[in-house]
């Protein structure tokens, strides 16, 4: 994982940085529905985790979205080369081991690495919050028990970091298709609305791959 640090006075969002800067809280959210028709059907196919398949699809489109890579670390600014992914597993006491999983851009690389993680997880060893500290991930829940419109997503200590959170809900049939909402938080300062347009755009082409 390398990072390099970013020249704020010659950067092209040097504007937008320092204009929410001084907000109290920087973050904007959106709620979505996304369209996992496809994805539904073949990970059935192939007989892996639906929610594997998605979360996968959605940390490689995080990571081809520049804008979703920054962070700003002891007031300074800096671009990560890729980031991971941070997820709350539920365990088999009903409790959260929260995990790491480290990006691949292919899905079946991305499995080997990631199943033994998560179903170490499952069965409640590991910290309950493992590498939360780290700076270069994404934090996805997932929460497949009801679908939603719209979620109030807890802020982070440190808003002004920029790592990007989403929930994704329950997926239910809508006019034929398996519609599931994603819910989203980012830092404006570092992202606007056409880079989560970008995301999105992104992520339902994984989905659909």
């Amino acid at each position: 994982m390398m990072k390099q640090l970013i020249d704020v006075d010659h950067w092209k969002r040097k504007e937008e940085y320092l204009f929410f800067k001084n907000f109290q809280s920087p973050l904007v959210g959106v709620t979505v529905a996304v369209d996992c028709s496809v994805a539904y059907r073949k990970a059935k196919e192939a007989g892996v985790s639906l929610a594997m398949y998605y979360l996968h699809a959605a940390l490689v489109a995080v990571n081809r979205v520049e804008e979703f890579r920054y962070r700003e670390e002891d007031g300074k600014v800096y671009l990560y080369d890729r980031v991971d992914l941070f997820t709350p597993i539920l365990s088999v006491e009903k409790n959260y081991r929260s995990v790491a999983l480290h990006y691949e851009e292919d899905f079946q690389k991305f499995l080997e690495r990631a199943v033994p993680v998560v179903d170490e997880a499952k069965s409640g060893k590991g910290q309950a919050q493992g590498d939360g500290g780290r700076k270069d991930l994404v934090l996805i829940s997932v929460n497949p028990w009801y679908r939603f419109t719209g979620i109030q997503l807890s802020d982070p200590v440190s808003p002004h970091e920029n790592i990007p959170i989403f929930t994704f809900g329950k997926i239910t049939p809508e006019n034929g298709k398996q519609m599931m909402p994603v819910a989203l938080r980012v830092n404006h300062g570092f992202v606007d609305g056409y880079h989560i347009g970008c995301f999105l755009n992104e992520f339902q082409q994984m989905l659909d791959r």
